[in-house]
């Protein structure tokens, strides 16, 4: 059995796809990297769509990897470290979204921590600069967010389901970054082809 996509999921894909011949068609700009990035930050808070098996903290080294790298292309260096280990059920369209916006506001000789364990995914960022969309996909992810008294470090954790299921499969990094409109180089404005005056 088939299973259309819904409504929702086809306009973002419709749009999507306006965008990326546009930007293929007349070069990266400035207003066509916010637009692309306004649609997959939509995407991620608005269609709730199904949760996978993912092993979290597989996926998160595989994603904040291929972010650190676009960072020290530019001479930011932040550090991504990981902890625990577990096979849950999330929305994972939104996970990356909110990881790759926290890796993207990340001051340099920051660092980022990622620590699933016992039902539990925390992540822990020093140096970060939160802006709106790191609250909304907080608020998404149904995550506390906490923050140090100098404003410096900020924590954020939520309860995840565990699953026996097996994981979904991963890209590896190189995908990730060889792919022009990936979520990574999308969030990271890493969209190759060099920026032109609009």
């Amino acid at each position: 059995m088939r299973f259309l996509p819904k409504k929702e999921e086809r306009y973002f894909a419709a749009l999507r796809l306006y965008l990326q011949k546009a930007v293929l068609r007349h070069g990266v700009t400035d207003s066509a990297i916010a637009r692309l990035k306004k649609i997959y930050l939509s995407e991620a808070l608005l269609l709730e769509g199904e949760t996978q098996a993912t092993d979290l903290i597989r996926y998160a080294d595989i994603l904040l990897g291929s972010a650190s790298l676009i960072l020290l292309s530019r001479g930011i260096s932040v550090r991504m470290t990981f902890s625990g280990n577990g096979v849950m059920r999330i929305n994972r369209r939104r996970f990356a979204a909110f990881l790759l916006q926290l890796a993207a506001r990340t001051r340099n000789g920051g660092r980022i921590h990622v620590t699933v364990k016992n039902g539990t995914v925390a992540v822990r960022v020093f140096r970060l600069v939160p802006n709106r969309a790191v609250e909304e996909l907080r608020k998404a992810l149904g995550a506390v967010g906490l923050k140090t008294a100098d404003g410096l470090s900020y924590l954020f954790y939520w309860q995840a389901i565990p699953t026996n299921q097996p994981p979904a499969a991963e890209q590896n990094e190189w995908l990730y970054l060889t792919d022009g409109f990936s979520a990574v180089n999308v969030y990271l404005e890493n969209i190759p082809g060099g920026r032109k005056e609009e």
